[in-house]
């Protein structure tokens, strides 16, 4: 997470229950539209970080 706030973007940390497991999940976000999205999605792939877009 360290490295998306270093790169600006705002990001939090969520924990969620899956199949029994505990897991933390990096959420970037919210974005004023889909090219601000975009434009930071691209920024994250730069970095070899994996993203996958989640609609509220």
């Amino acid at each position: 997470m360290a490295r998306i706030l270093m790169m600006g973007l705002p990001a939090q940390v969520q924990q969620a229950t899956i199949d029994g497991g505990v897991i933390n999940r990096v959420r970037v976000g919210p974005f004023k539209g889909i090219d601000e999205m975009n434009k930071s999605r691209a920024r994250l792939g730069e970095e070899k970080i994996t993203t996958s877009v989640v609609r509220p």
